[in-house]
């Protein structure tokens, strides 16, 4: 379920739900829980819940009905007025929520070299949300998608002796459905000139919302339970590693008051918000900067 605040104070809202609907004649439909606040202007009813069903537009490629089929939503995402519901799999389904006129369900593929077929689905579909995010930048006007392609072929686990990964770096702008290509990174090139970085997979890949060409990864210890993680900041403008800083301590975590943290993180390693809640304090500094 997803929630979208506008207007000063958030004082408009919209809270939603979406489902995949598939038919018997394979034809895909967006099945939308939707409540507005009573101040909202539109079609839809303010107030109350709403129901509806919706075509998905954007299905252009013949295997984009059975992708569909296969959706499965792993995280959720502000964009402007609409409601992304992210399957790190294969892309995006957009919803606004705010629309004027008869909604509408948009499906947006990721920028993937290789598009997941049938065969790849039960293989790589567990592992993708460990090396792909989805960041919501400029007060959700842009969105940065960050993928993590490992050289080996392994869903989960330490990288194979000699082997490495490629991160790429898009962004959507508003307005536009096509993803921008803005950096290409190899970790040959980062283990080069960041000797101090650790020779192992990087995970979690977060956009930082202030500095945009920064993004945050965590690496872990992959032999041990309780395991020990580490927050990993990358320039990606400049191939520079700008900092390393330890997240979780491992069973040295279990002797704080933290201990639950440590063993709830260890055992279920998650992902940071990709996204800006907004409060008084940062409008007072946007409105001072400007």
């Amino acid at each position: 379920m997803g929630l979208l605040c506008r207007g000063e104070g958030g004082q408009e809202f919209a809270v939603a739900e979406l489902c995949v609907f598939k038919s018997v004649h394979l034809k895909i439909y967006a099945d939308i829980c939707l409540l507005r606040s009573s101040t909202s202007a539109g079609p839809v009813l303010g107030g109350e819940w709403n129901s509806m069903r919706l075509p998905i537009i954007g299905i252009d490629n013949v295997n984009d009905p059975w992708q569909l089929c296969c959706w499965d939503t792993d995280t959720i995402v502000p964009f402007n007025r609409s409601i992304c519901w992210i399957d790190y799999h294969r892309g995006m389904l957009i919803y606004d929520v705010f629309a004027e006129h008869i909604p509408t369900v948009t499906f947006l593929a990721f920028p993937l070299d290789e598009f997941p077929s049938a065969h790849t689905h039960r293989e790589i579909k567990p592992f993708s949300w460990l090396y792909r995010g989805v960041s919501a930048i400029d007060d959700g006007r842009v969105l940065k998608f960050v993928n993590v392609t490992r050289h080996d072929g392994i869903g989960h686990g330490e990288l194979k002796c000699g082997s490495g990964f490629t991160i790429t770096c898009h962004t959507l702008a508003l307005g536009s459905m096509v993803w921008e290509l803005n950096y290409t990174i190899t970790s040959a090139e980062l283990w080069s000139s960041n000797p101090h970085l650790p020779h192992t997979i990087l995970m979690f890949p977060q956009v930082n919302v202030h500095r945009p060409y920064v993004v945050h990864f965590l690496i872990s210890e992959f032999e041990y339970v309780i395991r020990k993680m580490w927050l990993v900041s990358i320039d990606m403008s400049t191939r520079t590693v700008e900092s390393i800083s330890q997240y979780i301590n491992g069973k040295e975590g279990l002797k704080t008051d933290d201990a639950d943290f440590t063993r709830r993180r260890s055992s279920a390693p998650a992902s940071f918000l990709p996204c800006e809640f907004m409060d008084d304090s940062t409008e007072k500094r946007c409105a001072k900067n400007a």
